[in-house]
């Protein structure tokens, strides 16, 4: 696109800002690539960091970084300012219902919370010792061992090479059980681990699953169920129910878990909170105690706080 002649340029987003302000460099620096040459200058002059390794010196430090926030939003909007025009939902004249926030807090019983326990403490879980069928599970890195966190606080039964029968399903399971016994509106649960949404699909009666590997045909035809009022819910991932779905039919949306992208969230929740939308929508995030979702729902609450601020400063400088 760089290398396209152009006189003028125009780009639209609903998402210009996930992590920092430099993630506006990249448009900036198509639009006016003299004024915005340089993305390490805009970095450091707009975020804030801090290094990952401790006790290096800053002027010729290299290393990955830990972004912490926003410097100089005053003169972040003053700069891109002249570039930006940012109309919201509230500024469309659009009368949209209100959108509600609910954080539910989980506890694990002992044995999912055993089980997560010895995930988060060895790099080979001897899985055997809960039941002689099992497979030893070796956790390769940092990344894996997330990645395998954050499927037994969902459910036990998603971890890799577990075959033990717990006494009991998950602590989120079990709420989602409950909640979809009492629900009376449709509602949309979202997951970013595609086994959990299939698992859910055959768990609750009456929902229809979307995941990435759901033929466009069948996904299709869940649409068309849902809309019709004979599906009360659907069961998909995050990734795929963000984009090109329109969910308005339903009131509350749930997130089983945090998805690493804050931005693929915000897009999933307003495939519920849209255009048709006729009564207010309660978006429910799910966070089984001291597990990586508080981690990630702290980091996800870090990044829309950041990003109201930018937006704060860049529509008062408009």
């Amino acid at each position: 696109l760089k290398r396209v002649e152009a006189l003028r340029r125009w780009a639209l987003t609903g998402t210009p800002m996930e992590k920092s302000p430099a993630d506006f460099w990249s448009l900036l620096n198509w639009f006016d690539p003299k004024r915005f040459n340089g993305y390490w200058k805009f970095f450091d002059r707009f975020v804030a960091w801090e290094p990952i390794w401790p006790g290096v010196n800053l002027r010729s430090y290299s290393g990955p970084r830990n972004i912490t926030g926003v410097k100089d939003p005053i003169g972040f909007a003053a700069e891109v300012g002249p570039y930006y025009l940012r109309r919201s939902k509230a500024d469309s004249g659009l009368d949209l219902p209100e959108k509600l926030y609910e954080d539910v807090p989980l506890e694990m019983a002992d044995a999912q919370a055993a089980l997560y326990e010895l995930v988060k403490a060895k790099t080979l879980v001897d899985l055997q010792l809960l039941d002689p069928s099992n497979e030893p599970l070796f956790i390769a890195n940092a990344l894996a061992r997330l990645h395998y966190l954050t499927r037994v606080a969902l459910d036990p039964s998603l971890l890799e090479g577990f075959n033990a029968d717990l006494s009991d399903v998950g602590v989120k399971v079990k709420w989602l059980f409950e909640f979809a016994e009492d629900a009376e509106a449709p509602f949309v649960i979202f997951t970013h681990v595609k086994a959990f949404a299939h698992m859910l699909g055959d768990l609750l009666d009456g929902v229809g699953v979307i995941t990435g590997d759901v033929t466009n045909v069948e996904r299709m035809k869940v649409l068309a169920q849902f809309d019709a009022g004979e599906l009360r819910g659907i069961v998909g991932t995050t990734d795929t129910m963000s984009e090109s779905v329109n969910l308005q039919r339903a009131t509350t949306a749930i997130f089983t878990d945090i998805h690493p992208s804050s931005i693929a969230m915000t897009q999933a929740e307003d495939r519920v909170h849209r255009i048709g939308s006729i009564a207010p929508v309660t978006i429910i995030r799910l966070n089984c105690l001291s597990t990586v979702d508080e981690l990630f729902l702290a980091r996800y609450q870090k990044k829309w706080t950041d990003r109201q601020l930018i937006e704060k400063f860049l529509k008062e400088a408009q």
